[in-house]
């Protein structure tokens, strides 16, 4: 399902989309006003619209023209081209899709919560650092060098919670990758759980010192904002081999 508003993207929808999409599946209308004289459609905002749905059924693209928002999204009008029948759809129906990419889309980067890992291992550059993980949400993550597990790192710690907790900006569809962004990332952290990888993250830095984000869950890089060159530097300090 695709709202032709710029840009077209494929992202991970939330539990929103997923009940949204049954309005969909089929998609029904309240009433079939027939075609309508120019007079009419201009009236419900159908004349110079420029708002389309697009609903893709086995690989067959299916757009309808969509009434332009001066006509409120209380009662939307939606027109099918192949004969210019009107129909009038549902209250609140398309409400969602006014703004899709804030509403609908899955803003998780894991789908799992502090307590769903025990091991982390970090990586910077050439270099990587395995640590013993616990933690209870919502509380932060204790780690401590797989070497001494019975000492925990509070410079460890305090560098993760940081991490962990970075709200996404954006995120970019599937396929899409930010203009110059660095080859290789400037640090990763691999999750395990009884000796399984169950997550990841890598951050990496375009020219302009924008940080962008990808894990297991997301379709591509996410756009983090600035500023996080600091974690960066401790990535290194916290995969340098100890003194």
């Amino acid at each position: 399902m695709r709202c032709r508003w710029p840009p077209h993207r494929t992202l991970r929808g939330n539990d929103t989309a997923q009940k949204l999409f049954a309005k969909f599946a089929p998609l029904r209308a309240q009433r079939d006003l027939g075609v309508l004289d120019a007079r009419k459609l201009e009236e419900i905002g159908l004349a110079k619209t420029e708002r389309a749905l697009t609903l893709t059924v086995d690989g067959t693209p299916k757009t309808f023209r969509l009434a332009a928002p001066a006509s409120g999204w209380g009662a939307p009008y939606l027109q099918r081209p192949s004969d210019s029948h009107v129909f009038l759809l549902g209250p609140a129906l398309l409400s969602d899709l006014e703004a899709a990419s804030s509403r609908l889309v899955d803003r998780r980067m894991h789908t799992f919560d502090v307590d769903g890992f025990d091991r982390v291992v970090i990586t910077s550059g050439n270099k990587s650092r395995a640590f013993v993980a616990s933690g209870q949400p919502p509380g932060a993550v204790q780690l401590a060098p797989v070497d001494a597990p019975g000492t925990p790192d509070d410079f460890a710690r305090n560098w993760h919670d940081r991490v962990w907790r970075l709200t996404p900006i954006e995120f970019l569809g599937r396929g899409e990758s930010p203009p110059g962004l660095a080859s290789s990332p400037a640090f990763r952290i691999e999750y395990q759980r009884a000796g399984k990888p169950v997550g990841e993250l890598s951050m990496a830095m375009t020219p302009d010192h924008t940080w962008y984000a990808r894990t297991e869950l997301t379709p591509g890089w996410t756009r983090m904002g600035g500023g996080l060159e600091s974690l960066a530097e401790e990535a290194a300090k916290l995969t340098a081999p100890p003194r």
